[in-house]
């Protein structure tokens, strides 16, 4: 298995389609059923079960698999940030919480001096209440 099999069954959870995922990864519906498929295969288990009423849901080893396969994407993450580092690059990822007045009036202007400075930051905005921007 590899880090972009391990990004799509992460990817399918978070968007709840596999074809979302799938523009996400620019990969075709299709595709993105293939690696599904090869994916379980390998495992040799059904991690992802799929009904017109339902949609699509995890299965008990899915949802177990999907927390490790996000710990596995941090662990990457962490050594794309080291190497980084060592090349005395800035990288990584940014959550921003704020009301929505920040959002419109402040946010934008920091967000994109951030980007200006360090362009492998990714910035992820969550506008709010307190408690939304909390959570």
């Amino acid at each position: 298995m590899n880090k972009s099999q391990i990004q799509l069954i992460v990817q399918i959870s978070e968007t709840g389609s596999f074809t979302k995922a799938g523009e996400e990864l620019h990969m075709t519906q299709p595709a993105v059923s293939r690696a599904v498929a090869a994916i379980e295969s390998e495992l040799g288990t059904t991690l992802i079960k799929r009904n017109k009423k339902n949609g699509l849901f995890f299965t008990d080893v899915g949802e177990r698999i999907l927390v490790i396969f996000r710990n596995i994407l941090c662990e990457f993450q962490k050594v794309d940030e080291l190497i980084a580092a060592e090349k005395e690059l800035e990288i990584g990822k940014v959550h921003i919480g704020a009301y929505p007045t920040a959002c419109t009036r402040f946010i934008p202007k920091i967000i994109r001096t951030m980007e200006d400075k360090y362009p492998g930051l990714e910035v992820k905005l969550s506008e709010g209440s307190v408690d939304q921007v909390k959570e």
